[in-house]
């Protein structure tokens, strides 16, 4: 039965033809048929689409793409700084008067002992406050004795006894002061330490508090002193385990702890001094060495994704692709920190509770997505054995 496009020749054509056939036109009945056989196959039904290999197509590939748990976890990111040697304790020594420097007795570096003289002041103006001292009280200590004898014998009224009595108090009192002050022109060394620095010279006048030595205690050891930032010393706990690395020792990491953390910025700076103690530091290392510190820390990120989901970075910002119904969907983040593979969010990725990973490079948004399982790194042996012997054989893996 012929198809409803096809067309059947007219009645007209065949009486035509057999018209032509009785007048012994035979040749030109021929070229009708042909005419006619033309037109039907020009009609026939419309052909299947072509099959063949290449061919145009207006369906989207999907992209393979492997996916990436996004992880809300504490992450370790040591905080690494550099800093100083120094002593465990420094103590400025000051005279507690002004004077002229007559003798300094120690250098930098000498080993002291406690109550050893260090330097010395002109004492010439407080032994003779002294002196004078001296006479005043025994002078009081004398009218006081008179008074006593004179209001004894009712010669001398009471209330001058008792004026005579303080006198003798404030001339005892005045006494003790110029003691002192003579005392004040010697600098002894308050504990057993090494003097670290020296900031006097014979000759040279100082004034009263004015830091003229600087002794490490002996004792507490070396430590390494680093200034911190505002927002690293947030995360900074005492009793924290560090390293310290020594470049003259050898580069050897040595166990430590943090010991101290300033609760006040220093002025100036705004850094936060912080202590690291290294118990296996030699107590005789030399102050001033530098030292590279790694203080261990935990952060708290809002996310954690892999590095490799990371698409078009820009600074701290960058985005992650994310496959909801087979379509990729861009979502853009913001990069607090890298640590090894992982990338920490400061922002929480709600409402996914995975990334793509490989493959995120390819995608656009709302480009389809197919999910595949991650290939091994290393093909076992039995895999790549038959691996090798389908290629052998023509077979496709």
């Amino acid at each position: 039965m012929p198809s409803p496009t096809s067309r059947t020749p007219s009645v007209s054509a065949y009486v035509l033809a057999h018209a032509l056939v009785a007048t012994g036109h035979a040749a030109l009945v021929t070229l009708i048929a042909v005419v006619v056989s033309g037109c039907q196959a020009a009609h026939a039904a419309p052909s299947a689409p072509s099959t063949a290999p290449g061919a145009a197509t207006n369906v989207e590939a999907a992209v393979p793409v492997e996916l990436a748990s996004i992880e809300h976890r504490p992450i370790d990111r040591p905080l690494r700084t550099t800093g100083q040697v120094r002593p465990g304790a420094e103590l400025d020594l000051a005279f507690e008067a002004p004077g002229k420097v007559v003798s300094v007795l120690v250098e930098e570096g000498a080993l002291v002992k406690k109550g050893q003289v260090l330097a010395r002041l002109d004492g010439t103006l407080a032994h003779a406050a002294t002196r004078q001292a001296e006479e005043a009280s025994a002078k009081a200590d004398r009218d006081l004795v008179r008074a006593r004898t004179l209001e004894g014998s009712g010669a001398l009224p009471s209330t001058l006894r008792l004026d005579a009595e303080t006198g003798a108090e404030v001339a005892r009192a005045s006494l003790a002061a110029a003691h002192r002050a003579q005392g004040h022109a010697l600098l002894v060394a308050p504990d057993d330490g090494r003097i670290e620095a020296r900031n006097l010279e014979l000759g040279g006048v100082v004034g009263a508090g004015q830091p003229v030595l600087r002794l490490a205690v002996r004792g507490l050891g070396p430590v390494v002193r680093v200034a911190v930032s505002d927002r690293d010393v947030l995360g900074l706990a005492l009793g924290g385990g560090a390293t310290i690395t020594l470049d003259v020792a050898g580069a050897t990491a040595l166990p430590a702890t943090v010991t101290k953390i300033a609760s006040a910025a220093t002025p100036g700076s705004g850094t936060f001094a912080v202590e690291v103690r290294a118990a296996a530091l030699p107590a005789g290392t030399p102050t001033g060495l530098s030292a590279k510190v790694e203080i261990a820390r935990l952060e708290r990120p809002a996310s954690l994704v892999p590095v490799g989901a990371l698409v078009d970075g820009d600074g701290d910002r960058a985005a992650v692709y994310v496959a909801i119904d087979g379509r990729a969907k861009r979502v853009p983040v913001g990069v607090a920190f890298l640590s090894g593979d992982r990338a920490a969010l400061r922002e929480p990725l709600d409402g996914f509770a995975s990334v793509v990973e490989r493959g995120a490079p390819l995608l656009v948004d709302a480009r389809a997505v197919r999910v595949v399982l991650r290939e091994p790194l290393a093909p076992s042996a039995s895999n790549a054995s038959n691996a090798s012997s389908a290629s052998s054989t023509g077979a496709r893996p």
